[in-house]
C-alpha cells in the first residue's frame, strides 16, 4: 500500500548509536546460534518473515530468502539498525554516502548508477544501517538464505525507490513497514 504520510520521531527515538548497533549484532548472532530456523520459518517460493521478541524491545525480524528473492530499493524512514546473515549469502546494493529522499530533499532523482556500491554478506557476518541508508538486498544464489534484521527506533514504514534510466527516483511510501 502506498501512502504519502510521513513519520516523526520523538527525541527518545534517536538513531542507533555504535554501541547499540554492536549489541544488535551480538543479539542477532546469539539468536541465530540457538534457533531452529527452518522450523521457525520454512523457506517458500517468496521472501517471508516473522517478528522476533527480544529483551531490548527493538524491532526484530527473521527473514527467509529463497533463491532470486529481493527487497527492492528502499530506506527505513529514519530507523537505523543491522542485518545479520545466518545462513547463505546476501548481496546488498547501497548508495554511497547513504542518502534517502528525505535526507537529500530530492523530489526527483536521489542517485545514479555510479553511486551504487555492492557488498556480499556471508553467513556469520552483519552490516550496520544508518538512518539515511538506501539499499536493495538480494539472494543472488541458488541456495536459500536466512537473515536477522533489527531496527531502532521501530520500523514504521519504508520509502520505496525505482530506477528510471540512470536515475534512482522515489516510487512511494509504505506505512507500517515490513522488511
Amino acid at each position: 500500500m502506498t501512502s504519502t504520510s510521513t513519520f516523526t520521531r520523538t527525541p527518545e527515538q534517536s538513531p542507533v548509536s555504535g554501541g547499540t548497533a554492536s549489541a544488535m549484532l551480538r543479539w542477532a548472532a546469539a539468536f541465530a546460534a540457538e534457533a531452529n530456523l527452518s522450523q521457525l520459518l520454512p523457506i517458500t517460493t517468496e521472501r517471508t518473515w516473522i517478528t522476533l521478541p527480544n529483551p531490548a524491545r527493538w524491532d526484530a525480524w527473521l527473514i527467509g530468502w529463497p533463491a532470486g528473492s529481493d527487497t527492492g530499493w528502499h530506506d527505513h524512514q529514519g530507523a537505523a539498525g543491522v542485518f545479520y546473515v545466518v545462513r547463505g549469502v546476501l548481496t546488498e546494493f547501497s548508495l554511497a554516502g547513504g542518502r534517502s529522499a528525505a535526507a537529500s530533499g530530492a523530489a526527483t532523482s536521489i542517485a545514479s548508477w555510479t553511486d551504487v556500491r555492492t557488498r556480499r554478506v556471508e553467513a556469520g557476518r552483519g552490516r550496520g544501517l544508518g538512518t539515511n541508508h538506501v539499499h536493495q538486498v538480494v539472494n543472488e544464489y541458488e541456495r536459500p538464505a536466512y537473515s536477522v534484521h533489527v531496527y531502532s527506533p521501530r520500523l514504521y514504514g519504508m520509502t520505496r525507490y525505482t530506477w528510471r534510466d540512470d536515475a534512482l527516483v522515489l516510487a512511494g511510501v509504505e506505512a507500517d513497514g515490513e522488511p
